[in-house]
């Protein structure tokens, strides 16, 4: 669901608010630099005014508002590291920029791959080649030698799960290998 928003509507004309008094421009006061949580104040200050831009950007409050929540984690996560910054509101303002230009990208991409591996066969091009490997063969050799030479089963094993002597299939699996075989060599001659 996108939802577009309009300053006038959405915030009560509180962002005209915010640009007319010069809050989101303007330098923060002083006294507010020093305290722990200045940014978090600054953030809660223009919180409208970030959600606002990530709405403009991506075209859905829901993902503004993840985004807007990003940035705050962020903001937490940093707040050892005390910034010196001459615009913390225009910081703010360009990280939630940012933010959401990258959610936008990395949608796009997703959405590319989910296209190409629908559009993708679901057949690989190595299946294709077992089956042309054992065209030659009998449905029994087929069987016996995918049980045998795949799955690892003994001419015993096997004689007792397909209800057939153990020399039969001895001879089956011989006659499998040695057609296999053939093709093989025809293949390389050519």
């Amino acid at each position: 669901m996108h939802v577009f928003f309009s300053a006038e509507f959405t915030f009560g004309g509180r962002l005209r608010n915010y640009i007319e008094k010069g809050t989101l421009t303007g330098q923060p006061r002083a006294a507010a630099l020093h305290k722990p949580d200045a940014m978090e104040d600054i953030y809660l200050e223009i919180y409208d005014v970030l959600l606002f831009r990530a709405a403009s950007i991506t075209g859905n409050s829901d993902d503004a508002k993840d985004i807007v929540q990003d940035l705050y984690l962020r903001l937490k996560a940093q707040e050892t590291r005390q910034l010196p910054l001459a615009n913390p509101r225009g910081y703010l303002y360009g990280m939630v920029s940012n933010m959401a230009k990258m959610f936008l990208r990395n949608e796009i991409r997703h959405r590319e791959l989910e296209q190409q591996l629908a559009s993708t066969s679901v057949v690989e091009p190595r299946t294709n080649y077992i089956d042309d490997l054992l065209a030659p063969l009998s449905q029994l050799q087929r069987v016996v030698v995918g049980l045998h030479d795949i799955e690892g089963y003994t001419c015993v094993e096997i004689a007792i799960r397909l209800s057939k002597s153990p020399s039969a299939v001895r001879k089956q699996l011989s006659l499998a290998h040695r057609r296999l075989r053939e093709k093989n060599n025809s293949k390389n001659h050519e």
